[in-house]
């Protein structure tokens, strides 16, 4: 049995749900699947797959393909990205040359967000999950989060998930 051409799509679009559902905190209002890294042009949560893999022999990939079937033929894995971009601190208007850098707390509240974002998208993957809502992922493997520099009035974080493209069991 072939693995369906949607397999991707699919994942992409259960992670986003699980996301959505169980982040507990703001999100954006502009949420989908992307078809690669989305533009930074405004805030926005995104699911896209960044690469796919065959099997590199190691155990954890090994355990989450262990219904694929040749593989050499076939996309063992997948790492997925969920990007969550956040509206940075605006750089107050100065006076006359003077620059007036925005305030610490704002960057404070900047930085509480991100970073909230890192733990509460990977916990709402983890709830999805327990609620049997992330059923074509069968099972993922936390594989980061980071961090990007700001860019053009934005910030934000990337969380990467190792996700089995294989059958299903």
């Amino acid at each position: 049995m072939a693995v369906a051409a949607t397999r991707i799509w699919d994942v992409c679009q259960d992670l986003l749900a699980g996301v959505v559902s169980y982040h507990g905190g703001s999100i954006p209002a502009r949420q989908y699947v992307s078809a690669g890294s989305p533009a930074w042009d405004c805030e926005l949560l995104a699911v896209w797959c960044e690469t796919t893999n065959g099997n590199d022999g190691s155990p954890e990939l090994d355990a989450i393909s262990a219904h694929s079937v040749g593989a050499a033929h076939v996309m063992r894995s997948g790492v997925f990205v969920v990007s969550l971009v956040r509206c940075t601190p605006a750089v107050p208007d100065g006076v006359g040359d003077v620059f007036v850098p925005p305030s610490v707390d704002k960057e404070h509240e900047a930085a509480f967000e991100v970073y909230s974002d890192a733990q509460r998208t990977l916990n709402a993957l983890r709830e999805a999950e327990k609620a049997g809502e992330l059923a074509s992922c069968h099972g993922l493997i936390f594989s980061g989060w980071t961090v990007r520099d700001p860019e053009g009035g934005f910030v934000g974080g990337e969380l990467r998930v190792i996700v089995s493209l294989g059958l299903a069991g």
